[in-house]
């Protein structure tokens, strides 16, 4: 059976693996979007030019922007998220130290026939240990929160992409000019929803559903 602080080691070395996954993953989601948004600046401008016939496109164009800054707010979300989830785990290494000297001291006092008086402060150490424990799990279910909005507006991206392709075809001239933006909106998209889908496989992985 494990001790507090067995579990609690073990419990901050896979915490800090998955932080480094995810805080990659945001590095990449947030430099996708701001290609995006580049992208979707010169969408516009070209879409004014060609008049009319490209304005659904033009509407379009300004979504996916709106849609890079919603991106990349709930991004900075993440990351500040993963940063609590980082001054947890390092807490919870210090403790779970912190109570193996104590065990180590307390056991070298029975040997000697010494007073019990580590008892007492062994019980407070791994009451702190439960409840940095506790607060790390609530840590794990904003972050898991955070990643399933991220899902649904990647898969909004995505269909405000395939509609920006279609609405290129009424571009009369400009559809072959239009098109190849359009291209580049879904790539990136797709870009995104693959970084966020490999983020969400981290947490999982690290994050099992928690016992009813």
């Amino acid at each position: 059976m494990q001790t507090v602080s067995e579990t609690g080691g073990a419990t901050a070395g896979g915490e800090l693996g998955r932080v480094v996954e995810i805080t990659e993953g945001v590095k990449r989601v947030l430099a996708i979007a701001a290609h995006i948004s580049r992208v979707g600046v010169n969408a516009i401008i070209m879409a004014r030019r060609a008049g009319d016939l490209a304005r659904g496109f033009g509407v379009l164009s300004t979504e996916l922007r709106t849609f890079t800054v919603s991106v990349t707010e709930l991004m900075e979300r993440l990351r500040e998220t993963s940063f609590r989830l980082v001054r947890d785990v390092s807490a919870l290494l210090q403790q779970s130290r912190n109570r193996q000297l104590l065990e180590r001291t307390r056991d070298g006092l029975v040997r000697c026939n010494g007073p019990a008086v580590m008892d007492a402060v062994l019980a407070a150490q791994s009451a702190g240990v439960t409840e940095r424990m506790a607060r790390l799990q609530g840590v794990r279910r904003e972050l898991s929160a955070i990643l399933e909005t991220a899902r649904q507006l990647g898969q909004f991206g995505t269909v405000l992409a395939r509609t920006a392709r279609i609405e290129v075809t009424y571009a009369g001239a400009h559809a072959v000019e239009l098109g190849d933006v359009a291209l580049e909106f879904d790539r990136a998209i797709r870009e995104i929803v693959e970084a966020l889908e490999q983020v969400r496989r981290t947490d999982r992985m690290n994050n099992p559903p928690e016992n009813p």
